[in-house]
């Protein structure tokens, strides 16, 4: 009887010790939740106690705070992203339009010719005509982002949608004295794509490298199982992987001069097109040379 006590209390004692050093874990844990919240850190929480649910239960906090800290990355990503573009978008419309008044007022003074005044308002007029270029791409990629935007998903032939760009480029290709290589096959290669957002993808790549280009071009077209890959590539000035990495960002430019090549928008008009017909663009470098493929789905 006796060694019954003695053993029922030995347990009560030992029972009573796990549960003082469970409840200060608990009471630790917490208090690494406190100060991880207070003081918005990414430090993990850490048990001392050998206890798998204890251990279970750190890990699964531990991934929260890892998903946390990943969302909070996206967000400042996002809300930088939202900065810059805001500033782009002013700094692109404040130059055409800044340019449009001061010809307006050199067509004002008295002094001015009227050969000059014709001058003056041909250069507004065309500074004009790319606000309203500029001011349409906007309108353009808003309406692709709303879940209203529909396309009409039909058989392409690729190849002759390709032809018909390049044909209707052919004099500006001439005049940059650019050299074009093909690597097209000779029969029909069938998509599924939208109609005018096909092309609209084809003459944004190819005023990427109307713009770009230094003296090489090559237009390829290559079958898979269930893809046709459009592949158009030019030779540049060497990019980071930075710069590429934010290739298809809105108002991105490689060269970061923001000039009047472009609204630098084209590109990312051209990923949110793919994404809505179900296919893929991407980038990338190999030596000078600088690629865009299209994935598009095969019929």
């Amino acid at each position: 009887m006796v060694l019954l006590i003695i053993f029922l209390s030995l347990a009560v004692i030992i029972l009573l010790a796990r549960y003082l050093y469970v409840k200060n874990e608990i009471i630790n844990l917490t208090r690494q939740l406190k100060e991880i919240n207070k003081n918005k850190s990414d430090n993990k929480v850490t048990v001392g106690l050998l206890n798998k649910n204890f251990e279970e239960l750190a890990l699964a906090i531990n991934e929260n705070i890892e998903i946390r800290k990943q969302a909070e990355a996206r967000r400042l990503k996002s809300e930088k992203a939202l900065k810059s573009a805001i500033a782009d978008m002013s700094h692109d419309l404040r130059t055409p339009l800044t340019s449009i008044i001061g010809y307006l007022q050199f067509m004002k003074k008295d002094n001015t010719t009227e050969e000059e005044r014709l001058q003056y308002l041909n250069i507004a007029y065309q500074r004009s005509k790319a606000l309203e270029a500029l001011l349409n791409d906007f309108y353009t990629l808003s309406l692709i982002d709303s879940a209203e935007y529909e396309i009409n998903l039909e058989k392409l032939d690729l190849i002759r949608a390709l032809k018909e760009a390049i044909v209707e480029r052919h004099s500006e290709f001439i005049s940059r004295n650019l050299e074009v290589n093909f690597q097209i096959p000779n029969e029909n290669l069938y998509i599924i794509g939208d109609k005018q957002s096909v092309d609209r993808v084809i003459g944004n790549l190819i005023n990427n490298v109307l713009k770009y280009a230094k003296s090489k071009v090559l237009i390829s077209l290559n079958t898979e199982e269930a893809l046709v890959t459009l592949k158009i590539s030019n030779d540049v000035e060497s990019l980071s992987s930075e710069q590429l990495e934010r290739f298809f960002d809105r108002f991105y430019r490689a060269d970061n001069t923001r000039s009047e090549k472009g609204s630098g928008l084209g590109l990312a008009i051209s990923k949110a097109l793919m994404e809505k017909m179900g296919g893929n663009i991407r980038v990338s470098m190999v030596s000078d040379m600088l690629s865009m493929c299209c994935e598009f789905k095969k019929l």
